[in-house]
């Protein structure tokens, strides 16, 4: 699988409609970390717990709602180009920071959910539109770019099997971003583009077969993931 370098700027793991009476019900970020995490916040009337911390080049965020489970992990919000010398977030390079992220499944087994969701927003560097486009046409060989061009989006979503026998939604949203910095005093801030990517590889809305093993399916869902960022929509 070729691999080009696309850029984390958000990753997501989510369990939506949880089942009580499962390993769910205290899921948290010990299930995930060795250590504490740096705050926690709670609003017990509307029983949400956040709880975060530094991990690898950003942050991670563990959210539970009432049913619901999201294990988030984000670019940190500094001044970029100060920080960086780039407009475009990073949380670091997508093939590695996805194998960590995978490896965080190995702790998921025991949530159980009606629908289980890997999500993803990736950015891929470009010279100027015009790669960009060139790029885009390399993930979308379906599609008949023309040089007058421009503002172009498209959502694809692709229904797939698992090895697991779980039906699989494979949604990706592509398009190229044009990113403009605020000018200040002598500090040049061109603009920058960018391909963009947003998946959403989720289950259908029903919950999977008690002998599925939920980690299996989780590192599953992120594969497809990865081999969509790798081969585009096809």
């Amino acid at each position: 699988m070729a691999t080009f370098p696309w850029q984390v700027e958000s990753l997501r793991l989510s369990f939506i409609n949880l089942v009580p009476g499962t390993d769910a019900d205290n899921f948290g970020w010990s299930n995930l970390m060795p250590t504490d995490p740096e705050s926690t916040t709670q609003k017990k009337a509307l029983g949400i717990v956040t709880e975060q911390g530094g991990w690898l080049s950003g942050e991670l965020i563990v959210n539970r709602h009432p049913g619901r489970v999201d294990v988030i992990y984000n670019f940190k919000q500094p001044d970029l180009f100060a920080e960086s010398g780039s407009l475009l977030p990073n949380a670091g390079q997508f093939e590695e920071v996805v194998s960590y992220f995978s490896a965080l499944a190995e702790n998921v087994g025991g949530v159980r959910s009606s629908r289980i969701a890997f999500g993803a927003v990736l950015l891929l560097p470009v010279d100027d539109a015009a790669q960009g486009y060139k790029r885009l046409n390399d993930f979308l060989p379906f599609v008949r770019f023309e040089d007058d061009m421009s503002d172009f989006f498209l959502q694809v979503n692709r229904k797939r099997r698992s090895d697991l026998g779980i039906e699989v939604n494979e949604l990706s949203k592509w398009g190229c971003v044009e990113v403009l910095g605020v000018p200040s005093i002598g500090v040049e801030l061109p603009a920058v583009h960018a391909l963009r990517l947003e998946l959403d590889i989720n289950t259908p809305d029903r919950a999977p077969p008690l002998e599925v093993d939920i980690s299996r399916l989780v590192v599953d869902l992120i594969y497809r993931g990865r081999s969509i960022a790798e081969k585009g929509a096809v």
